[in-house]
């Protein structure tokens, strides 16, 4: 059994649910470490947080707001070569390898905004605090009852009764992340 926030960081769960991010573009710059992402008000992101999935991707541009489309890096790589030749305002990107590239290769200083799910920092002391201290704190307890009586106590049936609890702590934690993402709305589709 693994801890918690490493199993559960890329579920889309309110501790590790919907962040923006920002990103500034530098002319003749194709590649940007996810890294090098800072949050939006310019201060940098905790050590060990990560964006894991992209929502959108917006750059702005004379006060315009631009999303820009998701691709595949093999798309990138089949149209901007030589890559000298392409650039302009992006309206495309890709991620690969922990990096985002811009399509096609901007040709000045953009502003960008990414919203997405994250991965959050590992906390660095015993005041360090995150999401998943204080939203998550009822599964992550569960987890760590289950684990104690597992492999220290080996009381099989408190684990399993610690686990059927943090089923019920999941469940809860997975509804209030729904009702805070979802529209009511269903969309018609054609089949």
């Amino acid at each position: 059994m693994t801890p918690l926030p490493e199993t559960a960081s890329a579920v889309r769960l309110r501790p590790n649910g919907a962040v923006m991010r920002s990103l500034s573009t530098v002319a003749s710059t194709e590649y940007y470490a996810l890294s090098s992402l800072t949050n939006t008000d310019g201060s940098a992101l905790a050590d060990g947080e990560t964006l894991i999935e992209i929502d959108s991707f917006t750059l702005t541009y004379n006060n315009q707001p631009y999303p820009l489309n998701d691709m595949t890096q093999q798309w990138v790589d089949r149209e901007q070569s030589p890559s000298s030749l392409y650039t302009g305002q992006p309206w495309g990107y890709a991620i690969y390898a922990d990096q985002i590239r811009l399509h096609p290769i901007p040709d000045q200083v953009y502003a960008c905004t990414i919203s997405g799910l994250a991965q959050l920092g590992t906390l660095a002391n015993d005041n360090a605090s995150s999401a998943w201290m204080t939203d998550g704190e009822a599964l992550i307890r569960q987890r760590v009852k289950a684990m104690i009586y597992s492999n220290v106590i080996r009381d099989p049936e408190l684990a399993n009764e610690a686990r059927g609890i943090e089923r019920e702590e999941l469940a809860a934690l997975v509804s209030a992340t729904t009702l805070k993402k979802a529209t009511g709305r269903i969309l018609p589709t054609t089949f």
